[in-house]
């Protein structure tokens, strides 16, 4: 069933992260507001808006694999056009 949209989006992001509590700590940090978190069967997923209202979706993965970053969120590990506040273009 469809979810009802706040805003009109031109794009809708899906992010999925094995280190999905920390990722939605640090994308809080940098300014998203989380609009709801959805819980069906072993799925889990928040959508957040970022500082201009576009929505997205954090999906709990698995743990990535020896070798990964454990946080796609720090702007040291982000590629370089996302080092820009959320919804901040560089």
């Amino acid at each position: 069933m469809p979810e009802p949209e706040t805003v009109k989006n031109r794009l809708h992001l899906d992010l999925i992260s094995g280190t999905f509590d920390a990722e939605t700590e640090c994308l809080l940090g940098l300014g998203a507001q989380r609009l709801r978190d959805v819980q069906r069967d072993k799925s889990r997923w928040t959508t957040f808006a970022d500082i201009e209202g576009n929505e997205f979706d954090l999906i709990a993965g698995y743990p990535a694999g020896p070798g990964s970053s454990s946080s796609t969120c720090s702007p040291s590990t982000r590629p370089a056009g996302l080092n820009a506040p959320l919804g901040v273009s560089s």
